[in-house]
């Protein structure tokens, strides 16, 4: 129960029950006011003083046994119980029943200013669906005392008209919380979650009929089960949460149950007996009306894509019986042949109405983990129409995208990078009817085979068709190879190449091993060589002479799949050297859009003279001059310069490549520290490798 009073500096607080901590919901009430004057009472009435909303109002009230019952009907809910009254000759109390029973045994109405001052005193209960009573009654043994006028009952129902989201970490548990692993909804979240007992409980309410409870989770451990009690009654003895590829991707399990109005309470425990086994992390409940099922509505259609040209997919704006939210084509700082021209680059979602009767789209938003940087997108519920929620009628199509100058570029969430498939599934959360399904984009459509496949050589293009989807995780595929495997670099002993793994797409995401093979001069007669099972490899003396390929094995489940790079030409014999940097390509990327210097500190290995000075980068918008710099350390900061190498231009539209500046003559001193810098000039725009801590893909070769 909840009092609060108003019209009086007095205000009370009071609460028996447990309602939604930290959640959400869309609202509605419905309000009727009831006079006491023409209620069941043994009380005169009378029209004395002013201020009355229902006159004659209750008076005249001091004897025991006297009392007012107001009868009223109610869908069932949270019910706020308001009384208007006033107390001119002092704080009053009164006894008050609810459906017959004592619910407050002594209720203190504050005094008001004068008997034409009148004020308000809310209760509030949940109450079930039907006819109650709420009787006000004089009862000496309890302790009422004082005159009381009464004018009327106002009841006011809050029913829930939307999703409810309970955060797991407020709810009622025994467990620890944690914010280690991005991508939550409601940090912090319950984490270290393995011991007998353990559990957590969602307290809510609902107005009856079908509801889905959907609980938000990561299993990066693999699949978990718990059981799971509702009212305190087992509701599933040994529920699986099926794995996610990692603890930052987060994904749903929906339950599906009638349930009648009121209050209720979802629980989530570890019971070893009833086979609860692994580590969960769980983020929060979200509670919907409809459904029936826990499953999508009958004639809904979700598919993804991926938009990465002038004209976009199909359906898409303009359409016919197409409802899109998106922006027009933008401009223009792209890679590849449409570079310089407007196009769209960023994922897409449609959703289709196949059946009889019409849908409501309430909201969809879409969740990425693994350090994808933004992890959450919910970006078409405001802003310039039209927006979410949409009502389609059948055989009407909704497609959504970026809405404000690439804002769902969700190819690139690590940075413009041809990296290796981050393992990220994106999980798509629909809500149509009110009811939420996820689905899982096991092959990364959205993701772009989680590699960002347009910073990849060879001007690739991440278009995909819209490919229907099924709600949850999608069936078992083996891995398909969509961008053949790559190199850069100097074909030369001593000096680095870096491969690419290329785009590969599985359900689930496949695992990759790369491997660099040793081949004859034709590329043929390939062997393993030892050791080179990484991205980067610096040929020796034995590979002189001969070419090289990267190998790459994807696999997964279902099954596994080789693919080769084209060999490199015949390895050269080159004078020892040795390297200072970062000799990867970065996993992701710099865009340089100013003059600003860019650097890293490293340490050299042992001594030498430099030959010249390497970074990674990718045209893009326009031909930019980069010019390398050495600078000593001071502080652990930048000191003197040391070196200049020669200036290096990078066209635009250009495929990844390490970029190469002679710089000779520079002494190096074992474990001495180094600024390695580069200054752009010139037309904007180009990408630079990195690593996600911020490091630059620069390096140093120097003879030792």
């Amino acid at each position: 129960m909840r009092i609060k009073i108003a019209g009086t500096a007095a205000s009370l607080l009071f609460i028996l029950s447990v309602w939604i901590c930290c959640g959400s919901a869309a609202l509605a009430a419905t309000t009727q006011t009831i006079a006491a004057g023409t209620s069941q009472t043994n009380l005169r009435t009378e029209t004395v003083w002013p201020g009355a909303q229902n006159p004659p109002y209750i008076c005249c009230w001091i004897s025991q046994g006297q009392f007012v019952t107001f009868t009223f009907t109610v869908g069932g809910g949270s019910t706020d119980l308001v009384l208007r009254y006033s107390a001119g000759a002092g704080t009053t109390t009164r006894k008050i029943e609810l459906d017959g029973t004592a619910w407050v045994a002594n209720q203190t109405f504050p005094r008001t200013a004068n008997w034409s001052t009148w004020a308000t005193l809310t209760l509030n209960q949940t109450l079930g669906s039907g006819t109650h009573t709420l009787t006000v009654v004089f009862d000496g043994p309890s302790g009422s005392s004082n005159y009381l006028n009464l004018d009327n009952l106002t009841v006011t129902q809050t029913v829930n008209t939307g999703p409810q989201v309970i955060a797991a970490g407020k709810s009622q548990t025994n467990l620890p919380t944690e914010t280690v692993w991005p991508g939550a909804q409601n940090p912090p979240y319950i984490c270290c979650w393995i011991n007998q007992g353990q559990f957590v409980t969602f307290s809510f309410t609902a107005p009856g009929g079908p509801t889905n409870l959907v609980l938000r989770y990561s299993a990066g451990a693999g699949a978990i089960a718990r059981k799971i009690l509702l009212d305190g009654v087992v509701f599933v003895a040994n529920q699986s949460f099926p794995r996610t590829p990692n603890w930052s991707t987060w994904t749903t399990l929906a339950l599906n149950q009638s349930l009648s109005s009121g209050a209720h309470t979802l629980t989530v425990t570890f019971d070893s007996a009833s086979g609860s086994a692994g580590y969960l992390n769980l983020d929060n409940l979200t509670v919907s009306q409809g459904g029936g099922t826990g499953g999508p509505p009958a004639g809904l259609v979700v598919a993804l894509g991926y938009a990465d040209s002038a004209a976009g997919l199909i359906p898409w704006s303009g359409s016919a019986n197409t409802v899109f939210i998106g922006e027009p084509a933008q401009c223009c700082a792209t890679h590849g042949p449409d570079n310089g021209s407007p196009g769209y680059d960023g994922g897409a979602i449609e959703i289709t109405n196949s059946g009889s009767a019409s849908l409501t789209v309430n909201g969809i938003s879409v969740d990425f983990g693994g350090g994808s940087s933004p992890a959450n997108f919910a970006l078409w519920g405001g802003g310039t129409s039209p927006t979410l929620p949409q009502t389609l009628p059948p055989n009407w199509h909704l497609v959504l995208t970026m809405r404000s100058g690439f804002n769902f570029d969700t190819s690139d969430l690590f940075g413009e990078a041809c990296h290796i498939n981050s393992g990220v599934v994106p999980v798509v959360h629909v809500t149509v009817n009110a009811g939420v399904t996820d689905y899982l984009d096991d092959h990364q459509i959205l993701n772009s085979d989680g590699a960002d496949l347009a910073s990849c050589p060879g001007d690739v293009s991440e278009q995909v068709p819209f490919k229907t989807v099924s709600a949850g995780a999608q069936p078992a595929a083996a891995p398909v190879n969509d961008v053949a495997p790559s190199f850069t670099g100097t074909a030369m002993q001593y000096r680095i190449l870096s491969g690419f793994a290329g785009g590969w797409n599985a359900s689930p995401p496949p695992k990759l091993v790369l491997q660099w093979m040793r081949c004859d001069s034709a590329g043929g007669n390939c062997s393993a060589i030892s050791g080179a099972a990484g991205p980067t490899y610096r040929p020796v003396l034995a590979d002189v002479g001969s070419t090289l390929r990267l190998r790459v094995a994807g696999s997964n489940a279902s099954g596994s799949l080789t693919v080769s790079s084209l060999p490199t030409v015949a390895i050269a014999s080159g004078p020892a050297v040795a390297q200072m940097g970062d000799t990867s390509t970065g996993f992701t990327s710099m865009y340089v859009q100013s003059p600003t210097e860019l650097s890293s500190i490293f340490t050299a290995p042992s001594s030498g003279t430099t030959n010249d000075f390497e970074f990674f980068a990718r045209g893009a918008g326009g031909t930019q001059v980069f010019t390398p710099k050495v600078y000593s350390v001071v502080s652990g900061k930048k000191g003197s310069l040391l070196a200049t190498g020669a200036a290096v231009t990078v066209p635009r539209g250009t495929d990844g490549a390490w970029y190469v500046s002679a710089m000779k003559g520079l002494a190096l001193v074992a474990g001495t520290q180094y600024v390695l810098a580069l200054d752009p000039s010139g037309t904007k725009s180009t990408y630079v490798g990195s690593e996600t801590n911020g490091q630059m893909a620069f390096f140093l070769d120097y003879a030792p």
